[in-house]
């Protein structure tokens, strides 16, 4: 029983100090240098609203930062 306990504890410290495990949170980010010169696909988000009763969408590129679409479009 003590040496379960032993491992379990062991096992507990090195999971919260592994810097992988601690990093992976961190969001990635690339910029030109590091990219290799390769393309990439935007990141496309849809967001979604309720105006007046009505439910709305629009598209947000999350890689350059500005809407897709110019308006909201009702759903």
């Amino acid at each position: 029983m003590k040496k379960c306990m032993i491992i379990i504890c062991m096992s507990v410290v090195m999971l919260f100090t592994n810097p992988l495990i601690l990093n992976a949170q961190e969001p990635a980010t690339f910029t030109a240098e590091e990219d290799d010169g390769y393309m990439r696909a935007d990141v496309i988000v849809t967001k979604f609203r309720v105006l007046n009763g009505k439910v709305q969408y629009r598209r947000w590129n999350e890689t350059r930062g500005y809407w897709v679409d110019p308006d909201w479009i009702d759903l």
